[in-house]
């Protein structure tokens, strides 16, 4: 059986992730932030605009992302989360704890979305996990990097 903790992130936790981030996360944060911005950095950024929705993921206390899902000033809940290669490892158990917090998410909010680098395959995992994705590519960046965007009602009409 896995040991799964979902807990605040902590700086050491975004380095920890940085250095063995998953290719496609890895390719997807350049594309966003420049392909030469350490990932590491991007995450501690991340944590530091939303340190009251950033969480660490371990299995057997081997750290597998940081994610969270704050709120933007719009009101949109905007689902993400960065992974290391070890979710491999962990595929079943990753998507049912996935499916755990996405229902939690959905308790919480009215309305998610957010931007999926259009050649990663987590495309077809958040379909699987029952987001909408858009037919059209959404931007462009500098880079080259297409995203298209993802989305899902959620359950809170407040």
């Amino acid at each position: 059986m896995v040991k799964v903790e979902i807990k605040p992130t902590v700086q050491w936790d975004c380095y920890d992730v940085g250095r063995h981030i998953r290719k496609d996360d890895k390719l997807e944060i350049g594309h966003l932030h420049g392909m030469f911005k350490e990932p590491s950095f991007v995450l501690e950024e991340q944590m530091m605009m939303n340190q009251d929705d950033c969480y660490s993921v371990f299995f057997n206390d081997e750290i597998i992302g940081i994610g969270g899902c704050p709120v933007a000033e719009n009101g949109v809940a905007v689902p993400w989360f960065i992974g290391t290669e070890l979710i491999n490892d962990y595929k079943v158990t990753f998507h049912k704890e996935a499916k755990k917090l996405l229902k939690e998410w959905k308790s919480k909010h009215s309305y998610m979305a957010n931007f999926v680098w259009d050649n990663s395959g987590s495309k077809s995992w958040l379909e699987k996990l029952g987001f909408n994705m858009d037919d059209k590519i959404s931007f462009v960046t500098a880079t080259g990097g297409k995203f298209r965007a993802f989305y899902m009602e959620g359950d809170n009409s407040e």
